[in-house]
């Protein structure tokens, strides 16, 4: 059983469930109303939305990053396969 949070409306009975999984590699994830994603993958997703400063300027440094990194060995590996 992983740790949770619930998120309910106070107007109705409708909920959200925020799930975490730390299966002990690097990069930890969220389930969020049962969609997977990395926790750095939710917080390019919400931080804008949520207005919370310097979102965007962390967001471009990111893609600069994802930009100059070299391919991994098992892409470069099939692309030579082909």
């Amino acid at each position: 059983m992983s740790p949770r949070y619930l998120l309910k409306c106070g107007c109705c009975h409708e909920h959200v469930e925020i799930h975490y999984s730390d299966d002990g590699d690097d990069d930890a994830s969220l389930s969020i109303g049962g969609v997977l994603g990395s926790i750095e993958n939710w917080r390019e997703i919400l931080l804008p939305l949520l207005g919370v400063p310097g979102a965007r300027k962390v967001q471009k440094q990111r893609r600069g990053r994802l930009k100059n990194e070299k391919p991994s060995a098992v892409h470069s590996a099939r692309k030579g396969a082909s």
